[in-house]
């Protein structure tokens, strides 16, 4: 079955991840960028280093995969973006 475009995909909330910049972005909009930047990847790569991101074992049963897909490639766009830098 398709998704609807724009249609969130299972894992972590789009925060998490870079999906919708703002809310995250605009808490911390007083941090400097290069700064927000290396606390978020410190961040989300201490989460992929954790055994399981869900305590709650019917969650990590059905989200943990997607979530980890989507932490490793918001850790990977933090490098990229800090590159240009």
């Amino acid at each position: 079955m398709a998704r609807a475009e724009g249609a969130r995909s299972p894992g972590l909330p789009d925060i998490w991840t870079g999906g919708s910049l703002g809310g995250g972005r605009r808490e911390y909009g007083y941090v400097p960028e290069e700064a927000y930047r290396e606390g978020r990847r410190h961040f989300l790569q201490a989460l992929l280093e954790r055994p399981a991101i869900y305590a709650n074992l019917a969650l990590r049963d059905l989200l943990e995969c997607a979530a980890r897909h989507k932490l490793r490639d918001a850790v990977a766009a933090t490098r990229r973006s800090s590159v240009g830098s």
